[in-house]
């Protein structure tokens, strides 16, 4: 559930505007989004290649920020908060981690090609947090491609120890992380 006395994020970012787009009809092209983007950078498994969109059983209750260039989605990221880590979508790699609940997860961050290098990943991942503190997250988990490892080990995060292959994917390995709060 989504608290309503949280007001939606809008911001501006080099030209790149920033909202959250929750319960709009934006989420859906997220779907497409994830996968044009990751089909372009890895190899999918072939029912996400049928399906042609990246999605799965959190869509509803999670929230959903997305950067627009002109009107043109260019980058998305979703966030959930969990009361039991075993909701997790990613729990296979946090099962040997000690974590306080609730727990938020970040992920499903793309960002498209003509529109990387401008900082649009950090400022999704400040919007996600911020919404993840709000929503009383006490901590926030996770995976994450290994280029990005740095950036969030400066914002907090430590690795866990732990990587996989996404459920979508066939050979991408994503780096679990964690926040205390």
């Amino acid at each position: 559930m989504i608290p309503t006395a949280h007001p939606r994020v809008k911001s501006m970012t080099l030209g790149f505007d920033i909202r959250e787009i929750t319960d709009t009809v934006n989420v859906a092209t997220t779907f497409r989004l994830r996968f044009d983007i990751w089909n372009s950078e890895t190899e999918l498994k072939a029912v996400t290649k049928a399906s042609a969109e990246i999605r799965d059983a959190h869509e509803d209750h999670a929230r959903h920020w997305a950067a627009f260039r002109n009107e043109e989605m260019v980058a998305s990221a979703r966030m959930c908060v969990h009361s039991d880590l075993t909701e997790s979508p990613d729990i296979g790699i946090f099962m040997d981690v000690e974590l306080s609940t609730p727990v938020a997860t970040l992920n499903r961050l793309v960002v498209h090609a003509s529109a990387r290098g401008v900082g649009l990943a950090a400022r999704l991942d400040e919007c996600r947090i911020s919404a993840a503190v709000a929503q009383g997250a006490r901590s926030i988990v996770g995976s994450f491609p290994e280029y990005r490892i740095a950036t969030l080990e400066k914002r907090g995060f430590r690795l866990t120890g732990q990587k996989w292959i996404p459920a979508y994917a066939e050979s991408i390995f994503a780096y679990a992380m964690v926040l205390t709060l």
